[in-house]
């Protein structure tokens, strides 16, 4: 089984896993065990003599589990510390994924515009598909249902006054 102990090695585990796409805060769960045993946020905190707001902003998410909050929440709720701060670890490395993942994106798009997207168009007079570069790679415009060569716009001359 990967990732226990083989013998006297250890076998690691992929790294090409499939990850979540959401990253869940421990506090969710310290707010579903609240709720299982019929407790407030203010109860909570005052039997772990913490204020209210730690105990609220850990709920929401904003303020990490530390080990001292982990053995705090050990003692008044009779669960394992290591269980908050492995929620604690996998949540934040959740986040750290989900933000490499969203920047390989961003990097990702960013290349495939500058090289100009590889799509067609349907010209709407005709009805057909029409490619947005030509045969040489250059760029095509569609104008009023048919294509036409990237050029820039001219002007019509001004005319001149009397």
């Amino acid at each position: 089984m990967r990732g226990e102990p083989a013998g006297r090695w250890m076998v690691p585990l992929k790294a090409d896993r499939v990850w979540p796409d959401v990253a869940i805060p421990p506090g969710e769960t310290l707010a579903e065990e609240l709720e299982a045993r019929g407790w407030s946020q203010s109860e909570l905190a005052r039997r772990m003599r913490r204020p209210v707001q730690a105990v609220n902003e850990i709920i929401r998410g904003v303020k990490q589990i530390t080990a001292e909050t982990a053995l705090q929440l050990q003692e008044v709720l009779g669960t394992s510390a290591e269980l908050w701060v492995r929620l604690e670890g996998n949540y934040q490395l959740t986040r750290a994924r989900l933000a490499q993942r969203h920047q390989r994106g961003i990097a990702a798009r960013a290349s495939v515009a500058a090289d100009g997207p590889r799509v067609q168009y349907k010209a709407a007079a005709t009805g057909q598909f029409v490619p947005d570069r030509d045969r040489r790679g250059r760029p095509v415009t569609v104008v009023r249902g048919g294509a036409a060569r990237d050029k820039p716009p001219t002007r019509a001359p001004a005319k001149k006054k009397r």
